[in-house]
């Protein structure tokens, strides 16, 4: 517990990436992410999901990213499909 002033909050903007592919693991989507030059801090997708989330620091770095997150394809599947979730 933090004395004196309030401890700041960490924030995160994450987004919800659809059409991953229910086999394809999140290294493959970290690894396509970062060829595409896009920085992010986590990739979450749970096996044969077919969808991931995607954190980044700001909301800003998230839609800088998002058109180009929507030209990847993964694994012979179709392009991905970005949708805002929450901050947390």
């Amino acid at each position: 517990m933090a004395t004196g002033a309030s401890a700041a909050v960490a924030r995160v903007y994450e987004i919800c990436v659809a059409n991953v592919g229910a086999f394809v693991r999140t290294k493959v989507v970290e690894r396509a992410l970062r060829d595409a030059g896009i920085t992010f801090l986590e990739v979450q997708k749970e096996p044969r999901d077919v969808f991931a989330f995607i954190r980044f620091a700001t909301k800003d770095e998230a839609d800088a990213q998002i058109k180009t997150i929507e030209t990847l394809v993964l694994k012979g599947g179709r392009p991905l499909v970005v949708k805002p979730v929450s901050f947390s």
